[in-house]
């Protein structure tokens, strides 16, 4: 992704160094992280979806998902790399979740290679 924290992000990534990533869910956790030390943060699906109280398994929209990073990212100054699940669908909305992310400046995403709604990953099988 573009932007400051995108640049930081790149860093972090290409460190020689052991680089830590502290998983944040809301401003209040992120900010914590970030007065802890940590260089980055992780947006985990899972704890997106559980300060939700719903199951990690898409039922917190995408939408909802940016919102919550909107309010981190507006409260920290280091990059957050987002626990992109599937996508969120197909290439289409995984474009637009891209968009999204950008314009809240929110460093990077990582999409799994799994089929849309997700499953818990703990799941043993050939449904991963």
């Amino acid at each position: 992704m573009t932007g400051g924290k995108g640049r930081a992000l790149r860093r972090l990534l290409a460190s020689p160094d052991t680089e830590f990533l502290m998983e944040a869910h809301n401003g209040l956790s992120a900010r914590i992280a970030q007065e802890a030390g940590f260089a980055g943060l992780w947006g985990s699906g899972l704890t997106l979806s559980a300060q939700a109280a719903v199951r990690d398994n898409n039922e917190l929209s995408w939408t909802q998902v940016v919102d919550q990073l909107e309010l981190m990212s507006d409260a920290t100054d280091i990059p957050i790399l987002l626990d992109g699940d599937t996508g969120y669908g197909d290439f289409n909305n995984l474009r637009r979740l891209v968009r999204k992310l950008e314009q809240r400046d929110i460093a990077g995403v990582c999409v799994e290679d799994k089929l849309f709604p997700k499953t818990n990953s703990f799941i043993r099988g050939e449904t991963q």
